[in-house]
């Protein structure tokens, strides 16, 4: 995904990420975020706490900690935690094959279920292929 840090170009992504899911609808995410930024590679392992509200509409960020030495500066993390939050209340996405609509979120006995309607153009060759295009018309947005 690429974002702006101190006007300045800058990638990230998850490797090896966790989820854990409770009953009142928090989620907990452990992952490793991999920051790209003028060509120097940062690598940060964290757990992120969220709570889902009012079916998944509402997501309230509850806190987060290093697990680790590494850590990022204010700048990366804010840059990076506005990212997320942006991809979090993505509610509708489509590209030339389908399009994609959620309606609800929820966390029941420890599983994400997330409703939604569907539209079908084109079967596509390649689902893979697919949420590759979804994914980069979002990461463009």
């Amino acid at each position: 995904m690429t974002l702006e840090i101190a006007q300045q170009s800058a990638t990230f992504h998850l490797e090896q990420s966790e989820c854990d899911f409770e009953q009142d609808g928090k989620l907990f995410l452990i992952t490793t975020i991999v920051l790209n930024k003028e060509q120097q590679i940062k690598t940060v392992r964290m757990k992120i706490a969220l709570q889902f509200y009012q079916a998944g509409l509402g997501i309230k960020f509850i806190g987060s900690r290093y697990l680790g030495d590494q850590t990022f500066d204010l700048d990366e993390i804010i840059a990076i935690m506005n990212k997320v939050r942006d991809l979090l209340y993505l509610r509708h996405f489509a590209n030339d094959d389908l399009a994609f609509n959620i309606t609800n979120i929820q966390i029941e006995n420890q599983q994400l279920t997330i409703k939604g309607n569907t539209q079908i153009k084109r079967l596509p060759d390649s689902i893979s292929e697919s949420i590759k295009s979804v994914s980069a018309k979002i990461n463009d947005d």
